[in-house]
């Protein structure tokens, strides 16, 4: 019961500080369910032709769950256990692996776009996750460096 307080507390005392990144748990997770629950999502539209053809759902549905699942991870460390410096770090890695997969079905979206058979809608969505990382790299790697700096 402590731990969950103390872990309670932590993540509270700095949510307002990493809401961006909470909040980029939601569509990582939901999109990893949504594949795993959907095993032929890239058959119900040709939006999704590019994307199946680098990997099956499942692929995407492993990476991008794994992707929220170490986030999260360093999110509950961070701020609830100090000794722990590293939970920047591992900020940083979540936010690249997860701006890697929303670049990836922003550009299968957009080649099937110009391909003539993709929905435009999707890119713009998409891209505005990975813009939305990349201001999580940022303010994860000025956490890391006033960390160095003491």
């Amino acid at each position: 019961m402590i731990l969950l307080k103390r872990i309670t507390d932590g993540v509270a005392s700095h949510f307002h500080v990493r809401v961006s990144e909470w909040a980029m748990v939601y569509p990582c997770l939901g999109m990893g369910i949504a594949l795993n629950l959907q095993p032929d999502m890239f058959d119900a539209s040709p939006s999704f032709a590019q994307l199946a053809l680098w990997l099956e759902e499942r692929e995407w549905a492993f990476f991008v769950i794994v992707c929220a699942a170490v986030r999260l991870f360093a999110l509950t460390v961070n701020g609830t256990f100090a000794s722990f410096r590293f939970s920047p770090h591992i900020r940083i890695a979540a936010a690249c692996a997860s701006a890697a997969f929303w670049f990836q079905f922003a550009w299968g979206f957009l080649q099937a776009h110009i391909e003539g058979e993709g929905a435009l809608s999707a890119v713009i969505a998409y891209s505005t996750f990975v813009l939305l990382e990349a201001v999580n790299i940022w303010r994860s790697s000025e956490d890391v460096g006033r960390a160095l700096r003491g």
